[in-house]
């Protein structure tokens, strides 16, 4: 299937065959879209962790009331959430700005 672009002989001996511009800019346009595209997946992951932390609501440790508090309120799960959603957006914008 690849070998219209690469051929490799039995002896080990290589030879590429088209233009190898128009394949490092192919693997290039591929490789930035990587980025781009799992920047997005980790904000759409984390879109559903934020909005259920949001809701959720867990543990009564308010003196005095029987109000439970919310899990984003937790500094723990802002510290796991936070630098993911940082990195998803730098993901994002990386793969635009290579785009």
């Amino acid at each position: 299937m690849l070998s219209r672009f690469l051929y490799i002989a039995k002896d080990g001996s290589m030879e590429i065959r088209g233009n190898p511009k128009a394949l490092y800019s192919t693997m290039v346009n591929i490789r930035s879209q990587i980025i781009y595209q799992a920047g997005n997946a980790i904000h759409r992951a984390l879109i559903i962790g934020i909005r259920y932390s949001v809701c959720r609501r867990q543990f009564s440790t308010q003196p005095g009331t029987k109000v439970e508090r919310k899990l984003l309120d937790y500094q723990s799960h802002m510290f796991k959430l936070g630098p993911i959603l940082a990195d998803a957006y730098v993901m994002k914008a990386t793969g635009k700005e290579i785009l």
